[in-house]
């Protein structure tokens, strides 16, 4: 027969002991930690959204927000008394410099949309698709231009037939507001986000 090894029953309580502190470490370190981890980035992020939410009412910040949405709506706005010849002298040297072809600059058409006064431009560029490119971007960027609401493209023939150009019409877009406009309108415009 064979003999079994057994070990002393205090050599046993040891063990026993040692194997418990090692699940509990090996608990402590997978479940415990990241769950104290995650509770206190909690607390922290809800004191921060409870600052937030009570910064909303702090008049340096609307203050702020209200300088930005100025900033945004002067992009819109026309000068009742900008002529077709000051919007002439933004475009001309725009398509100048990047060898496009400015073939027409009909006045605007006055309309109204949501209440508020529009003036829509209608451009008309021929010139390669980069170039017509490079315009539309530095348009977009102009704010005394007004804003890019849609551009068309079209392709033209020469009357032989042989050479075709590439055609942008552009359509630009401005709020009125000034003497010109209803006093009711320019108060809508004022508070436009």
């Amino acid at each position: 027969m064979r003999m079994r090894h057994t070990l002393p029953l205090r050599s046993r309580w040891y063990l026993l002991i040692g194997i418990t502190v090692l699940f509990g470490l090996l608990g402590y370190h997978l479940a415990i930690a990241p769950t104290l981890a995650v509770y206190q980035q909690y607390s922290t992020l809800s004191a921060d959204i409870a600052q937030q939410h009570d910064q909303h009412l702090n008049p340096s910040v609307l203050k702020a927000k209200y300088a930005q949405y100025e900033r945004q709506l002067l992009g819109y706005r026309l000068d009742t008394t900008q002529r077709q010849d000051q919007l002439l002298s933004v475009v001309a040297p725009l398509c100048q410099r990047h060898r496009v072809k400015l073939l027409s600059l009909p006045p605007a058409r006055k309309e109204t949309a949501n209440n508020h006064p529009l003036a829509t431009r209608t451009l008309l560029l021929e010139g390669g698709f980069l170039n017509l490119v490079r315009v539309l971007h530095a348009l977009e960027y102009s704010p005394s231009v007004g804003r890019v609401v849609s551009v068309q493209y079209l392709a033209a023939e020469d009357p032989s037939g042989a050479v075709k150009e590439l055609r942008a019409q552009v359509y630009l877009q401005q709020l009125l507001t000034g003497p010109g406009s209803s006093p009711e309108a320019q108060q809508k415009v004022a508070y436009l986000p």
